[in-house]
């Protein structure tokens, strides 16, 4: 097996080649490819507005839950749109923050 990944990112996501040696010398190599994760676990964030059924509070919470490591807010109603982040943005910030995330990009 060999591991292909840059020198300069000693963990995450490395691709691995995995050849068959057996099927090699008998004529039928075949070649496989796949990720491997080492170190920190992949970090994804969810964007919000796959959850626009639910309002901005419930999309945290349901962001948090389903184990994503941050969100990406969407700009706009019914998210944080303008009234929202003019009114309330230290109660959308603690959410987040409660929610064990972390705020990826804000979208507009």
């Amino acid at each position: 097996m060999h591991l292909l990944q840059p020198p300069h990112a000693p963990s995450g996501p490395s691709l691995v080649l995995r050849q068959d040696r057996q099927r090699r010398r008998a004529g039928t190599a075949s070649v496989h490819l796949g990720i491997v994760y080492s170190g920190d676990p992949l970090r994804i964030p969810l964007f919000s507005q796959s959850l626009f059924s639910l309002d901005l509070s419930d999309a945290i919470a349901a962001t948090g839950k389903l184990g994503f490591y941050g969100i990406e807010l969407a700009c706009r109603e019914p998210h944080f749109d303008l009234k929202t982040a003019q009114t309330d943005p230290v109660q959308v910030a603690n959410e987040i923050r409660e929610a064990g995330l972390v705020v990826s990009a804000l979208s507009l």
